[in-house]
């Protein structure tokens, strides 16, 4: 039994993807971030599965040193409760960062906008010569914290080209510009239209 486990960790050293798909992880934060620690993951994908949220958090995604992109993407709308801006605060103060973050198909995170412009911060200051493209989908964002005046900063960054939509009990904002594409939803209507100034 020994010799078997020693097999599959030297095995499970060389992984770089990971893939998810159409299935029920049935594992605790603890034991998926021990899975994934065994590897040295690039890409994770987790496509159409039910899984207890708690696996999709701070603790487990800021130890995945060689992460490059993220895809989650859930069987059914759910809520990362555990996911907050620890996460983007740690990336954002790393060498690197994932150039694809995927949150989808109705997932909620506790990411907020202040933790979104971190990361826009790090991606802009990155070599203006590179061709590595991001591709960043944040989800519906359910931090406590996204004021009036934190979305109308996002939105009015300079450097980037800004659509903002209405979706169904959301309202998407996706900024731009070229090899940089970022999308998130928010829940509730903010003021986009200039505010008139007051008369003297």
């Amino acid at each position: 039994m020994k010799s078997d486990v020693i097999k599959w960790f030297k095995v499970n050293q060389h992984v770089t993807k990971i893939s998810f798909s159409l299935c029920h992880i049935r594992l605790t934060w603890i034991q998926f971030a021990d899975f994934l620690s065994r590897t040295e993951v690039k890409e994770l994908f987790i496509d159409f599965c039910t899984f207890d949220p708690s696996i999709i958090c701070d603790k487990v995604l800021m130890a995945l040193p060689h992460l490059e992109i993220i895809q989650i993407q859930p069987r059914y709308p759910c809520l990362l409760n555990e996911l907050t801006d620890q996460t983007l605060i740690h990336w954002a103060n790393s060498s690197s960062i994932p150039k694809t973050i995927q949150i989808r198909n109705g997932c909620a995170s506790r990411i907020t906008v202040e933790g979104v412009k971190l990361m826009i911060l790090k991606a802009l200051s990155a070599d203006p010569e590179s061709t590595s493209k991001i591709d960043w989908d944040f989800g519906l964002l359910l931090g406590p914290a996204q004021s009036d005046s934190s979305l109308l900063s996002l939105i009015l960054c300079p450097g980037l080209e800004t659509k903002v939509n209405d979706d169904f009990r959301s309202r998407r904002i996706n900024l731009s510009r070229p090899n940089f594409d970022l999308q998130l939803f928010v829940p509730a209507p903010f003021p986009v239209q200039p505010t008139p100034m007051p008369a003297f």
